[in-house]
């Protein structure tokens, strides 16, 4: 069974929340306009995309095969390389990764200035070196069963 909401509420709703932002902005002495712009810039400082997330995730889960490429853990390497297939879907946006991080690490510094609390994402500018060295110790204590929980 489903339930079919009236368009008159969908309305009525719709109605509501634009007063709602009319009222926002009145309140700040700015036109609607002004209070989007605003509203968009403050927006910007406060957090990232969910796309940049996923394309720091990409970038540092790639580079993170690398640094242990580069240490000669080889299995290792392409076990983590194989566990996370779709970075592959990344690759051609990696050019970008430096904005993406650019802004992460200002949202950091903005939220730990601003409200004095470390970001929920900041932990994504170490995670090439957090995945790489928990591999290699999983790897050393000789725990075949063990699994790196992303």
């Amino acid at each position: 069974m489903t339930i079919e909401i009236e368009p008159l509420i969908r309305e009525d709703v719709l109605a509501k929340i634009n007063r709602r932002i009319d009222n926002m902005a009145e309140a700040r002495q700015m036109t609607r306009e002004e209070f989007e712009d605003w509203s968009d810039r403050r927006s910007y400082k406060l957090d990232i995309s969910n796309n940049e997330i996923k394309l720091i995730l990409a970038y540092q889960t790639d580079k993170a095969r690398q640094i242990l490429n580069s240490k000669g853990k080889y299995k290792l390497a392409t076990k983590l390389e194989k566990d996370t297939w779709w970075v592959k879907r990344f690759k051609d946006s990696f050019n970008l990764v430096d904005k993406a991080i650019k802004h992460l690490t200002d949202v950091c510094s903005y939220t730990q200035d601003k409200f004095s609390y470390e970001y929920h994402f900041e932990w994504l500018l170490a995670y090439d070196s957090s995945v790489a060295d928990k591999m290699i110790k999983n790897s050393e204590r000789g725990n075949k069963k063990s699994r790196l929980n992303m």
